[in-house]
């Protein structure tokens, strides 16, 4: 028999393109797709997540279509067993024309193959009428839902924007970020796409879960205030909790235990080495939404960035400008007054060329 990382990989090459043009209701009636969000294994999960490392424009169809399984339940679910599974993986290495396996199947063995798949079939396609009937009991199968309209919003760098969504979310969106949300939400979900930073205040709706995904990272709240910073550029992307409660959790991550705030704490997602780390934070943590600068033993580079976008200005740095951190706040003030501020406490020179969007610092 072969080892598990090796046959891993050859069932990947036998059916990676089978996958590349399926749709929704494809994903649905297929049963090893099924059955790994049912019962995820160490084969299926090795399969998916390096199927979806490399299809990441799938990425939302397979969500939905996970979110669609795991709300059905499965009462005539057929779940085959080790034996059957490596034996489908054989058929396909035989397929593939794979010398190292090459045996003769019994008529016994060939039977139950055949027998094993026509089920694993059968109960997907039921689940999948099951599915149908829930939603929509009066439509034909094969009409399809109207996806919703999804709508972006983007901040360029020194602007900022506030929004109020249908349900009465209220949402402040920071500089240089982009949010997406559809026109209007389903009755089972409300979903938002974040990339940046923006501040919500979560209507309250027990009936409908508000989620952000940013990333890999999705935080699910009912009514809650919360800010989430998710910039590509960071390697960290961090969760704040002001009020309520939010759920935040890595769904591409199947041994990834889900992160559980409570008011004024925070957790830090440090996106490559895939781990969470919680700890307390204070209002000046997210004064950006009250347009307040705040920084406390802050790097230059951490201080460029920040007025990079505050501003929209470049810095030109001549030489190296400080080596210990600054810390002060700054509340609706010009370039020039927080630059004189800082160049004051620091001790540098700079020149502000408003013409160019540039700051010389000398």
């Amino acid at each position: 028999m072969l080892p598990l990382q090796s046959r891993s990989h050859r069932f990947i090459r036998a059916i990676d393109m089978k996958y590349e043009d399926y749709s929704l209701e494809d994903f649905l009636m297929d049963p090893f797709f099924t059955d790994w969000v049912k019962q995820p294994t160490e084969e299926s999960s090795f399969f998916w997540q390096k199927w979806l490392a490399n299809h990441p424009e799938k990425a939302s169809v397979i969500s939905e279509a996970k979110e669609i399984i795991l709300s059905i339940g499965y009462d005539n679910q057929y779940n085959p067993s080790q034996k059957e599974f490596l034996e489908v993986l054989e058929n396909i290495h035989k397929a593939e024309g794979d010398s190292s396996i090459h045996k003769k199947a019994t008529r016994p063995q060939y039977f139950w193959r055949v027998a094993a798949g026509f089920l694993i079939f059968s109960a997907a396609f039921l689940a999948y009428l099951h599915y149908q009937d829930i939603l929509a009991p009066d439509k034909p199968l094969a009409q399809k839902e109207e996806k919703p309209k999804w709508i972006t919003k983007s901040t360029p760098r020194g602007a900022k924007l506030n929004l109020v969504l249908g349900d009465g979310t209220e949402i402040k969106l920071n500089s240089e970020s982009v949010i997406s949300f559809p026109k209007s939400f389903s009755n089972r979900a409300r979903e938002v796409r974040l990339e940046g930073e923006a501040y919500f205040e979560v209507a309250e709706d027990e009936q409908r879960p508000f989620s952000v995904t940013s990333g890999n990272i999705v935080t699910t709240a009912l009514g809650t205030s919360f800010n989430v910073r998710a910039y590509q550029e960071d390697i960290d992307l961090v969760v704040s909790l002001t009020s309520g409660k939010v759920v935040i959790k890595d769904p591409g991550n199947i041994r990834s235990e889900q992160v559980i705030l409570a008011p004024y704490q925070q957790t830090t997602f440090n996106k490559d080495s895939g781990e969470f780390s919680l700890s307390q934070f204070s209002d000046k943590d997210i004064s950006w939404s009250r347009d307040i600068i705040v920084f406390e033993d802050a790097s230059f580079s951490e201080i460029r960035n920040t007025l990079e976008r505050w501003y929209d200005v470049d810095f030109i740095i001549a030489s190296s400008v400080m080596n210990r951190g600054f810390t002060g706040e700054f509340e609706n003030q010009s370039l020039e007054t927080v630059l004189e501020g800082i160049s004051f406490s620091v001790g540098f020179s700079y020149e502000v060329q408003s013409k160019e969007k540039r700051v010389i610092i000398n």
